[in-house]
């Protein structure tokens, strides 16, 4: 059976897109700062996936998996501590949804052989949630939030 890692990793970069310069907080400064933390965490996750990307050694995958369910915890929990601004708290709040999803999804997965048709229905699952992140996204734009990796390099 093909490896769906590869699809896994890839619905992450497009959560850690998503993140990487959403607007907003007390100041819209702090927030984005905030968020670059975020954003942190999501590297490190998906630098833990690539390492089990086309792996057939049950054990790497399933510690990168491991290791990537931890860093998404920590981006999720580190998005949750961020005040967002008053006209994107939704917004916001579906955000931080999405990545304690995400990261209950690699936690899930961790503990599945690759083969196993559970891990079929996870990868299945990921779809939602990148667009619950994808709609996040849209509401902090349309809120006037910049939204890309600008931000994060200034």
């Amino acid at each position: 059976m093909k490896s769906r890692l590869p699809v896994v990793v890839v619905l992450l970069l497009v959560a850690s897109v998503l993140l990487v310069a959403c607007g907003g907080g007390p100041s819209k400064d702090d927030y984005e700062s905030g968020l670059r933390t975020v954003q942190a965490h999501l590297d490190k996750a998906n630098e833990a996936s690539q390492g089990a990307a086309g792996s057939t050694d049950k054990a790497l995958r399933s510690k990168a998996l491991d290791d990537a369910h931890k860093e998404i915890v920590a981006a999720a929990d580190a998005a949750a501590d961020l005040d967002p601004p008053s006209d994107v708290k939704d917004a916001h709040a579906d955000l931080v949804k999405a990545l304690r999803d995400y990261a209950d999804l690699f936690g899930r997965l961790a503990k599945l052989d690759e083969s196993d048709p559970a891990a079929a229905e996870l990868y299945g699952e990921a779809g939602d949630i990148v667009d619950r992140l994808d709609k996040a996204n849209r509401a902090l734009e349309k809120a006037g939030y910049s939204v890309g990796d600008d931000k994060a390099k200034s």
